[in-house]
């Protein structure tokens, strides 16, 4: 069962004293508090996280997760929950979501350095195509019988695509994303990330429409 504390647990963690087919490992939801960690350190007779060996981490932030190796940085791995627990019960958390994806984001650092950053970021939920960005765009500059006339007479994943090259928008699993000074979304993925390689081609694409 997750901790009393993590009602909704962001990541679960598996760790002993040496490697996975070595011990029997012990089980911790985070964020956890410090009566937690210490229960599930007692539960393999360790006292200190630094001298146990990460066996397996999974969790809703899962590009965070899969890179998560070291347990140096289990406090920062904590930090990060807490805040995205604080960010879900505040209604954020599929906007974070959508920045984590958009970004790329791999490093615990940059994803607790994310989180404090919401208010950078504009955030779409109901938008899931370059069609849709076509018509939220008409909808905002036309009245709305003009904009389903012209709707009828253009195609819309090309308006939709050109408009999402021109003011650096993004398309996630969740829903639109764009930063709020219309700057790129910047990649924080490693080199040779598919957002990189994204961002690449979007550019290169934009300025072949100039």
């Amino acid at each position: 069962m997750p901790n009393e504390q993590s009602a909704f647990p962001m990541f679960h963690l598996h760790f002993g004293l040496g490697q996975k087919d070595e011990c029997e490992p012990a089980s911790l939801y985070l964020p956890a508090n410090h009566q937690q960690i210490k229960k599930a350190l007692d539960s393999i007779d360790s006292c200190c996280l630094d001298e146990c060996v990460c066996h397996s981490l999974s969790g809703r932030i899962g590009q965070v997760a899969d890179g998560y190796r070291d347990m140096g940085q289990f406090n920062r791995l904590n930090l990060l929950a807490f805040q995205a627990v604080e960010l879900e019960k505040q209604g954020l958390f599929l906007k974070y979501e959508a920045m984590i994806e958009a970004t790329g984001c791999v490093d615990i650092e940059d994803a607790i350095e994310l989180a404090g950053q919401m208010e950078e970021y504009f955030f779409t939920p109901d938008v899931h195509s370059c069609a849709d960005v076509a018509r939220e765009e008409l909808g905002v500059i036309l009245c709305d019988k003009d904009a389903e006339f012209i709707t009828g007479s253009l195609d819309l994943e090309d308006y939709g695509a050109r408009l999402m090259q021109r003011d650096n928008l993004r398309l996630t699993s969740g829903g639109l994303l764009a930063r709020a000074d219309h700057e790129p979304i910047p990649d924080l993925g490693p080199p040779g990330s598919e957002q990189e390689q994204n961002q690449e081609q979007d550019t290169t694409e934009y300025q072949q429409t100039m």
